[in-house]
């Protein structure tokens, strides 16, 4: 209904907000993992920081919609934070594949965002059957790279056999 038009900016400024935030918390995962809990609760405190920081600037300029802005602000800081502290440890290699991966994944996510608002049944559809694309290249991936757990190897080897 015309009820809900106002949220639905919002909506797609949190789908570039959670894509950022899926990145900002493998990388945080990262930090735990080598013990670095200082960085981990600089990457939260960064979120908080520039989402807080965003949103109080745009508020009085835009309205609700600087909270959706500070929301991807926000992922957007922690992500340059975090990785610049993973890249630190020398345990990150941005190479050309992931740069590529990432870049994709996020063109897709605002072409999606700026197409909802005129297409928002096709843009429902076509966002629906890019998660599913993305989630059957990662199996792969996993699967190809040898990290993925024995049952899910059996199986994604089974329906790859199928196929041929």
């Amino acid at each position: 209904s015309d009820a809900f038009a106002p949220a639905a900016e919002l909506l797609r400024l949190q789908l570039i907000a959670e894509t950022i935030r899926l990145q900002v918390w493998a990388l945080g995962f990262v930090l735990l993992a080598r013990g670095v809990r200082r960085g981990y609760v600089g990457n939260e405190l960064s979120f908080s920081l520039g989402a807080l920081s965003v949103t109080a600037f745009l508020l009085p300029r835009v309205g609700l919609p600087a909270v959706g802005y500070g929301y991807v602000a926000g992922y957007a800081i922690a992500f340059l934070f975090s990785a610049m502290r993973v890249r630190r440890l020398h345990v990150l290699s941005w190479g050309r594949e992931s740069a590529r991966t990432s870049l994709s994944l996020a063109a897709a996510c605002v072409g999606l965002a700026l197409a909802g608002g005129p297409f928002p049944v096709a843009t429902a559809i076509i966002g629906t059957a890019l998660a599913i694309a993305a989630l059957l290249w990662a199996i792969v991936e996993l699967d190809r790279r040898g990290a993925l757990p024995s049952p899910a190897r059996r199986i994604v080897g089974a329906l790859l056999r199928s196929r041929h």
